[in-house]
């Protein structure tokens, strides 16, 4: 074989195209916050979109929490409580305390919700002849419902409820 045909052999060689990219990866959407205007609530409770929730359930348990507060109604405060804090309730109303303090409610606001799936952080800001102070509460999931028990919060009494907005 001479110089030529060894060139011309290898010369011939087709190079192969590269292979082709990878196709880009799927677009997976965020899940939408909730239209807090559909859940059941207390006319004095104030549920602003911006702290909506993905999970209706929460949404609704959290607008049950707060509707119960602005009421009142102990019995359906009771039922969103885990043990320990139904205990707290209960010595409230034997006291007569719950009803002194929940009288002059004039709102409930949630002031701050974090958190998902199986638990969440919550801030209600309640208003009254007095002013406005925070409540802070943990809500978990058990046996596919959320129940609530009282955390402690770190944040100055405001004027309004509007004021303790993303207070811890």
């Amino acid at each position: 074989m001479t110089a030529a045909h060894a060139f011309a052999l290898s010369g011939c060689k087709k190079e192969e195209p590269p292979p082709p990219p990878p196709p880009p990866p799927p677009v997976v959407q965020a899940p939408r916050p909730i239209d807090v205007g559909s859940l059941t609530m207390d006319q004095r409770v104030q549920f602003p979109q911006e702290r909506a929730p993905v999970d209706r359930d929460l949404g609704q348990a959290v607008a049950d929490l707060a509707s119960a507060l602005a009421r009142g109604d102990e019995i359906a405060l009771a039922d969103r409580l885990d043990p320990p804090a139904r205990a707290t309730l209960d010595m409230l109303v034997e006291s007569n305390d719950w009803r002194r303090s929940t009288e002059s409610i004039r709102v409930v606001r949630i002031a701050r919700l974090d958190g998902g799936d199986t638990q969440a952080s919550v801030g209600l800001a309640i208003e009254d002849d007095t002013g406005a102070y925070l409540t802070g509460w943990r809500a978990v999931r058990a046996n596919g419902r959320w129940v609530f028990t009282g955390s402690p919060v770190n944040a100055a009494p405001g004027v309004r409820a509007a004021d303790l907005d993303g207070a811890s």
